[in-house]
């Protein structure tokens, strides 16, 4: 398909750099941090990656060794934390912002189901 593509542009006098051009399938791709699914009657679904997910459990570790430290308040890593969350909740994570919030709750003793919306 590549070859095809490169003839095509050829002739209208477009280069397309091999090393750097990459065909990938239309079905489902990621892009700018966020997970794009075509189904097959057009309709697009986004979601946050799985990468967006772990880098949070990281940084809570993290701010988790600040606190423990003294370098930062509980109520600065709440905020941040509510910042990402709110991120991603539009995104239609529901249950694994659940299983996020059990993970921030038990890194922080927080006590019960805690609402952070």
């Amino acid at each position: 398909m590549l070859d095809e593509l490169q003839t095509i542009t050829k002739n209208l006098g477009i280069f397309i750099n091999t090393k750097k051009t990459r065909i990938v399938s239309t079905n489902h791709f990621n892009y700018l941090k966020l997970h794009y699914s075509l189904l097959e009657n057009g309709k697009v679904i986004v979601r946050t990656t799985n990468e967006s997910f772990r880098r949070e459990r990281k940084r809570l570790n993290k701010l988790k060794r600040r606190l423990e430290n003294k370098k930062i308040t509980f109520e600065e890593i709440l905020n941040s934390y509510k910042s990402w969350r709110g991120s991603v909740k539009i995104y239609g994570n529901h249950f694994r912002l659940i299983k996020i919030d059990a993970y921030f709750n038990k890194l922080f003793n927080q006590k019960g189901d805690k609402n952070y919306d």
